[in-house]
């Protein structure tokens, strides 16, 4: 009887072995069956402005489309009855932009493009006041045209773009906003100033994330609808847009620009207002063109203040090559500490298949005693819903990064494109050494999700180490396989933390004296900041010898002094003569003056 309980038992344990290396096998054979497609950036030469044109492309080098038709239209209809916003706008009358710049003979309108609606966005946030607030054009276009020497403290050691000259390359909103996301800059221009090309770069590597403005990038969103652009300027004072300059559109007469012919966009300005009713006459110019319609956007340059109106002009509604409306968005610095990433630069090629969710997700290793603040990652397509998975405590030997504690989730729906930043609703409390992941799952309803990815290039230069990152084409399975299985570097995930200020020492960093408090700093021995203080009282006086008495005729007293070596402050004493002549003294003084008597002749002694 034993023997046949053993031989069913035997059988059944057979069986169910059987079924999971079927289901096994199915899920790999499922993951396997999804293949992945891709479509790259490609980028051309910089504009005579340093203005870089890019387009989207499919792997037989096949121009293809982002965006939805519809909503390119929506940008020539500006007058909407069902618009609920202002007719007109101009964020320089509430001081909400810093006057235009010079980029000098530099190709960097991309740069002063992005600084100036960053500066912008700091002003109306309160970050900074108009009148000091002024970031550095300098650091940016070096450090995003340079690349990460080896030992950054990024975890993206060589990658970027090596270019020799920052100054006279060229780039867009899309470099741009790749240095910024790794937290290089945002600088001062004190601290980095634009001047000359031969005055500027060379910056030691240490300066990469020098953040001295004290705020860093949040998000940077491709702004679409005409509503949402008017929006986004008030709300943050300006937004980043390209398009085509020729003088032989623009009317010097008036300040107004308006090109009717379609050509390849050269150039980065910065959007500071709008008004729905400018006059469609005031744009005809030398090509005898006039827009079908008013209406117009307030735009600065970054040609000095001498070009145009005090280096603004008037862009029709209608101009046929204006493109790539950016909102750019800060955050303060304060208590951010280390920013995780395996990302040198933007992304450049984004994967996609036959399904409408993809997830990827990023592997790192915490430093020390901090609690994870935030988590931010690239989507290709609008409307792209993203479901981030943080999790911790991975073992060293993990195969997939979920293999870990999950420790909180975040749902966000991205309505644009671009980098976004989201916040857990609890802050995740991260040891030396732990190992903790990223998982950002990627979803759109119309199919064909698209996940940005890095992939080496001729331009670029990327890398990924073993366990780094991971890609999940069939989320309907659990089933994770690294990048570089696809020919992949690293996913675009990258998560911020603070010091959790775990470890303190006190420092006496005001000493006290008599005539004021002193102060005891908490500091940090981890990250170095201050955090908290405390009072320490007054020290007691310290009192010089006593004077020699001396008669006051005033009062027939005989008076000694002292002074309080500190603040100055003085004390007396005195006694008077009895009416037989013989002196009255305090049994205080009689003491004192014993004892001094007393020592002075044990030190003759």
């Amino acid at each position: 009887m034993k023997a046949y309980t053993k031989k069913i038992l035997s059988s059944v344990l057979a069986i169910a072995t059987l079924i999971n290396t079927a289901a096994l096998a199915s899920a790999y054979t499922a993951e396997d069956s999804v293949k992945p497609e891709m479509i790259f950036i490609e980028s051309g030469e910089p504009s005579e402005f340093g203005y870089i044109a890019e387009r989207f492309v499919d792997e037989n080098g096949n121009e293809v489309s982002l965006s939805d038709p519809e909503e390119e239209l929506m940008l020539s209809c500006c007058s909407l009855e069902s618009n609920p916003l202002p007719s007109s706008y101009d964020a320089r009358e509430n001081g909400s932009v810093t006057p235009a710049k010079y980029q000098g003979v530099t190709n960097n309108c991309w740069v002063f493009s992005t600084i100036s609606a960053l500066e912008s966005d700091s002003i109306t946030k309160g970050y900074t006041q108009t009148e000091n607030t002024d970031f550095s054009e300098a650091h940016l276009a070096w450090f995003a045209c340079r690349p990460n020497t080896a030992g950054a403290p990024d975890g993206a050691d060589g990658d970027g773009y090596n270019y020799a000259s920052p100054y006279k390359q060229g780039g867009n909103w899309r470099m741009a906003t790749g240095a910024l996301a790794r937290r290089s800059g945002v600088a001062t221009e004190e601290a980095f100033p634009f001047g000359s090309i031969a005055s500027m770069g060379n910056y030691d590597e240490a300066e990469r994330y020098n953040n001295s403005s004290n705020v860093i990038l949040d998000s940077a969103q491709q702004l679409t609808d005409t509503e949402e652009i008017k929006s986004w300027i008030m709300k943050h004072g300006s937004v980043s847009a390209a398009f085509y300059y020729n003088d032989a559109y623009f009317d010097t007469s008036d300040n107004t620009y308006y090109c009717h012919a379609e050509n390849t966009t050269n150039h980065q300005i910065t959007v500071i207002g709008w008004d729905d009713s400018y006059p469609a006459s005031d744009f005809t110019n030398n090509s005898g063109k006039t827009p079908l319609g008013n209406g117009a956007w307030i735009c600065q340059n970054s040609w000095g203040r001498s070009w145009g109106d005090d280096g603004c002009f008037a862009l029709s509604y209608y101009d046929v090559n204006l493109t790539e409306f950016i909102g750019f968005s800060v955050t303060s610095a304060d208590n951010h500490y280390k920013n995780y990433t395996h990302n040198g630069d933007t992304w450049n090629t984004s994967v996609y298949a036959s399904v409408s969710e993809i997830a990827a997700a990023n592997v790192f290793v915490a430093d020390g005693n901090e609690k994870l603040t935030s988590v931010s990652t690239y989507t290709v397509l609008p409307d792209t819903f993203i479901n981030v998975k943080i999790y911790k405590n991975l073992p060293e030997n993990y195969s997939k990064p979920s293999d870990g504690t999950l420790a909180a989730t975040i749902e966000y729906s991205a309505d644009n494109s671009g980098f976004h930043t989201v916040y857990p609703d609890k802050k995740i409390e991260l040891s030396p050494g732990e190992i903790f992941s990223i998982a950002v799952y990627y979803y759109h309803s119309g199919g064909n999700v698209k996940v940005p990815v890095e992939v080496d290039g001729t331009n670029k230069r990327y890398h990924s180490d073993e366990g780094e990152s991971f890609i999940l084409l069939n989320t309907k399975y659990n089933y994770w396989k690294e990048t570089s299985y696809y020919g992949f570097c690293n996913a675009m995930i990258q998560a911020s933390t603070e010091c959790a200020h775990t470890d303190k020492e006190s420092i006496v960093t005001e000493e006290a004296t008599c005539n004021k408090e002193g102060t005891l700093s908490e500091i940090c021995i981890q990250c170095g900041k201050t955090t908290g203080t405390k009072c320490i009282s007054k020290s007691e006086h310290t009192f010089g010898e006593w004077s020699n008495y001396a008669h006051d005729s005033e009062t027939g007293m005989e008076i000694c002094h002292r002074e309080c070596n500190g603040c100055g402050t003085v004390q007396s004493r005195s006694y008077s003569a009895n009416s037989s002549g013989a002196q009255t003294i305090s049994f205080y003084d009689f003491l004192s003056m014993f004892f001094a008597k007393f020592f002075e002749m044990f030190r003759l002694f």
